[in-house]
This record gives C-alpha cells, structure tokens and sequence, in this order.
C-alpha cells in the first residue's frame, strides 16, 4: 500500500507533508552527511541536489506508516524523529549523531512508524532515483553478480556499506580489549615485571578470577592450588597468560546498545565458546599445536560478526529483519575478521583463520595448522546438530586424515567428542563464566 498522504511523487522527491513551512532544495554539504548518498559519485549526488527537498516539519507529524510503502527516502537533518515498531517498543533518532547519518525507515513496507517528535528538517529523496544512482555506483565499483548473494542483498544498505568500506579497507573496527593490550605492552617492554603485568590483570577482578581458576585446573597440573596472580603467572608464563587474558576479555566486546541486537552478540558468543572449548581440547592431542593459541584461533574465527553488530546499529530496520543480518554476516564476516585480527596484531596463523575455515577443504604448506585445528571443531558442532548436518563427505575432508584424531566417520568424530567432552565442558564453563 502506498501512503500517499504522506508523500506524492509530483517533485520527483516527494512533497512535505501538511503542516509545513517551507520547502528547499539542499545543498551538497547536506547530503554528504548520509552514509547512502556521501558514497555516491560527485556527479549523483549533485542529480539528487536537484531533485530533494528539505521540509520542516512540525512536532507530532506523520512520516512513515508501519506496513505502508512510499516513493521517497527520508534522512533527518535536524531535530528528533519518534520510530515506533509493531511491538510497541520505541527508539528515538536525534539529529547530529550517528544513528541520523543513515535513512530513515529504509525497508518497504515501512517496519516502522516514524513521527516528529520535535520540530525538525527532514530531506525526502525519490527512492526510485536513488536505488538507480546507487546501483550504478556499484556496478562501477565491484562485480555485483559475484559478490551479492542472489538477490537477496541487493537491497541491503547494511551490505554495501560493509563491502564498500572492506574494499576501500577503511571499515571502523572494534578495539581489542584494554586489559589485553596492557598486558601485551607490558610483557613486551624491556624493564616488566610479573609484579606489573600481575597488577594489570588484578585491576579486571572477573579476569583475575579465571586465570587463578585455570592454573589449579588438572590441565596446568596444579597439584599445589594457587592462591594469588603472581603464582598463577609463575606457573602459567607469560605467553600462556597472555593469551589467557585476551581469551577472558573478548566476552566485552560482545555487547550492543541495541536490545534487539543483543540476541545476535549472545549467540555468537555461544558459538565462539563452543568452538574456542573444544579446539583448546583437541590441541592438547596433536604434537606442534599451542593450545592456548587453539583457544584463541576458535574463539576469534567469526569475530567479523560483533564489527557487523555494531555497525547494524545504524540501522533500526535491521531489527525486523534478523534473516538479512544473519546474511550479512555470513557474507562478509571472514573478510571483515580478518581484517580485524591483523589491525590487532595477531600473528598470521591466527589472522588467516576466519578466512581458513570457509572452506571445509582448506590444506595449507603446514598441514596441519590452526584453520584445521578450527575446522574440527566446527564439525563437530555441526554434527552435534539434530538434522542433516549438511557437511561434505568426511573422508573427503583433509583436516581429518591431517589431524589423525579418529577414522573419518559420523560415528568415530562423535565418540572421540563424548570421550573428552567433560575437558570440553570445563573450558566451556571457564570463558562464559
């Protein structure tokens, strides 16, 4: 249903609603400021200067309907605009910060109801016209036809934002921990001490408490229990403490401002446990391996995700529409998790690894390395699921003839997991407590 009330299609941009005061074409510095046009070619953006209008609008006014479709694309310019989703629940989009840098109500039908819920200037752009500008800006700028997946992401705004920004290798990434970048340039400076690095970890009491209860673990062989950090350190050693602590504070960066988005963090945090538990237990079995770095390659494989989270934040519609953010991620979420464990400094063989395990028949001149160590596990997650576990023929697999843990059959990987799953389930226990 189009909701004409709101909007005509006479101007090519559509009209202010009723109640305003005035309408004007906006200038190009205007337009920049929104992340669906200011990637658009000099030439496009001045077609759309043309053609917008800016409209103010008074308080209490009607913008979108939920379940009504429109020909214009509304960006908040300034003031505040009410979205009210079909659940009742309410979000406030305020001008001059980052949840107005996108549009608003993107998807058709509206997901939402949005009102003004003060006086505001609100820019319509005919969305005909800017589905056309922004599909040629992306032809020109990579294949389409082998990057989208069918169809169903053309449309994304989330999923060009992200591709572009990978290509031009200028995506905003998270940070790495704080207490794990203290502990590293710690360890790295030439005058530290166990006092100082112990020091560090004890100002995070949650972390202090898992590396204490790690080292009296029967995997340290901690016959004689460890009351304080600087024996855990003594008897783990940096290296391990190390990876340690950056293992225990990845579960902070696993967090949204968005509610709605939250669900999407906690599971792959859970799936990133899961996988980090159990290939800390498989390296224990394999000669060449760490398994402290086993625990990190798992646990950092979909990283990628909480970047792209994050950045669904800018778009509220992303809420209703949890099938395109699970897309997104698993499009883009090797690339955007490499890209991601190389800013943070991590050696090769753990930053190859979200891109590693796509490929269920991933060899590398070190076979085996750290992707099949990853790729085991997320077998065996896989195989743990109730249905087809949709998984290549397993003789076929070269991670299993490499890692010779059992023959490569169903039933041989699932017995060899119920034989370490209680060592399995401790780790487990130890990163999600």
């Amino acid at each position: 249903m189009q909701d004409r009330s709101l909007c005509t299609p006479s101007t090519g941009a559509g009209t202010a609603p009723s109640g305003k005061a005035s309408i004007r074409r906006p200038d190009v510095e205007t337009l920049r400021r929104f992340r669906q046009i200011r990637q658009l070619s000099e030439e496009a953006i001045t077609k759309i200067a043309a053609h917008a209008s800016v409209n103010e609008v008074p308080p209490s006014q009607a913008l979108a309907r939920l379940g009504t479709r429109s020909n214009v694309v509304l960006f908040l310019i300034e003031g505040r605009l009410l979205i009210k989703a079909a659940d009742g629940a309410q979000h406030e989009i305020e001008s001059d910060t980052e949840d107005a840098e996108g549009a608003v109500s993107f998807l058709q039908p509206h997901r939402y109801t949005v009102t003004s819920s003060s006086p505001a200037l609100v820019l319509f752009v005919n969305r005909e016209m800017l589905d056309k500008l922004s599909n040629k800006q992306n032809d020109a700028t990579f294949e389409v036809e082998e990057v989208y997946d069918g169809c169903e992401l053309r449309d994304s705004l989330l999923f060009h934002e992200l591709y572009q920004n990978c290509s031009n290798d200028n995506l905003k990434l998270p940070s790495l921990p704080d207490i794990a970048i203290r502990v590293r340039k710690a360890i790295e400076d030439e005058d530290w001490s166990i006092d100082k690095v112990s020091w560090i970890i004890e100002s995070d009491p949650a972390i202090t408490a898992k590396l204490i209860k790690v080292s009296n673990s029967v995997m340290y062989c901690g016959q004689t229990p460890v009351d304080t950090t600087v024996e855990a350190l003594v008897r783990l050693g940096m290296r391990t403490t190390l990876q340690l602590v950056t293992s225990f504070s990845m579960r902070e960066l696993y967090s949204t401002r968005s509610k709605y988005l939250q669900a999407h963090m906690e599971r792959l945090w859970n799936y990133s446990i899961e996988i980090a538990a159990t290939c800390y237990v498989v390296a224990t079995r394999m000669r060449g391996f760490n398994r402290e770095t086993a625990l990190l390659a798992g646990l950092l494989d979909d990283v990628g995700g909480i970047a792209i989270v994050t950045q669904a934040e800018k778009y509220p519609e992303i809420a209703n529409s949890p099938n395109e953010l699970e897309r997104v991620i698993e499009k883009l979420h090797a690339d955007v998790g490499g890209m991601m464990l190389r800013s943070w400094g991590f050696p090769e063989k753990i930053a190859m690894v979200p891109n590693g395990t796509e490929d269920w028949y991933h060899t590398s001149k070190e076979t085996p390395d750290y992707c099949n160590v990853v790729l085991w596990a997320k077998l065996l997650q896989r195989l743990k699921q109730a249905g087809d576990p949709k998984v290549p023929p397993l003789e076929e697999l070269p991670f299993l003839s490499a890692l010779d843990l059992c023959d490569p059959t169903i039933e041989s990987v699932l017995e060899f997991a119920e034989q370490y799953e209680e060592k399995i389930s401790k780790m487990r226990a130890v990163l999600g407590g």
